[in-house]
């Protein structure tokens, strides 16, 4: 039986470890890659809440901000809406000063703290009769036909501070030609819903469809708004419903498992040499 003397057992030991934490380092999981495009809806240029889009008669704002890798349109033309940053409750409207303030927990003690769930920013839509159902979306590219997609995101049904009545909101989102519906959260005056966290699986039918989030157009009390937050798409592992390589693979198992048991023998040899 060969004996290693005994400087050699703690190296082949130490070099054992570090080769079974490289083994199991490759095994673990990466992160599953968002496709979408600034998807806590960050701003570009500038730092204050403000509206984005256009509209038929109103200025648009003109302080260099913008929402990047996002568009906002609607059958009716008034296309805009409305970006906060965290605690802040007023957005600016136009170059004329004038600004959309959200009931909130300070101007009506409905809870509403002003800030996503992940306590960043979020996008106002207006949803008010008559608006046509604004629709914001972006191309999501880099899909692979056929394979199924995880879309996650927090929304909520607000109020502007001038707006009265109750309200009924939601959304309809669709990838490509394939289309899901959040529940309807109903509110009443100067009311907050608090925040959902929605989940859908699409499966794509091309390399690159559009994204887009319609919001509920069956007011009669105005202005409503729907609030979105914290958008993400990753690829599902193949007939699952989790995200893409959740675990490791069973055979990277069975390699980091070779590797402890070898560590194993490397111990039992140094037992019976000091026994």
């Amino acid at each position: 039986m060969t004996y290693w003397p005994k400087s050699i057992v703690p190296q082949r030991l130490a070099a054992g470890l570090a080769i079974a934490f490289a083994i199991g380092a490759t095994a673990l999981p990466a992160a599953a890659q968002n496709l979408v495009t600034n998807g806590t809806f960050q701003i570009t240029g500038g730092s204050q809440s403000f509206r984005f889009g256009n509209t038929l008669s109103w200025g648009t704002v003109s302080n260099g901000e913008s929402l990047s890798g996002w568009t906002i349109s609607s059958p009716t033309g008034w296309n805009w809406g409305l970006v906060f940053t965290p605690g802040s409750a007023n957005a600016v409207y136009d170059n004329n000063g004038h600004t959309v303030t959200l009931y909130n927990q300070s101007n009506s003690g409905n809870g509403f703290n002003m800030k996503s769930p992940a306590g960043g920013n979020f996008v106002a839509i207006d949803a008010g009769q008559g608006y046509g159902g604004e629709t914001l979306s972006q191309t999501v590219s880099g899909l692979v036909t056929g394979k199924s997609y995880q879309l996650s995101f927090a929304w909520a049904a607000a109020q502007e501070s001038d707006g009265t009545g109750t309200t009924t909101q939601g959304f309809q989102v669709s990838l490509g030609n394939s289309t899901q519906a959040t529940p309807t959260a109903s509110i009443g005056q100067a009311g907050f819903s608090g925040w959902f966290n929605q989940t859908f699986t699409f499966v794509a039918t091309g390399a690159s469809e559009l994204l887009s989030f319609v919001t509920d157009n069956n007011n009669s009390a105005v202005p409503p708004l729907t609030l979105l937050a914290n958008v993400s798409l990753t690829q599902l592992a193949s007939g699952s419903g989790s995200q893409s390589n959740p675990v490791p693979e069973p055979a990277s198992l069975l390699v980091f498992s070779m590797g402890i048991a070898g560590l194993a023998a490397v111990r039992r040899r140094k037992v019976r040499r000091t026994s």
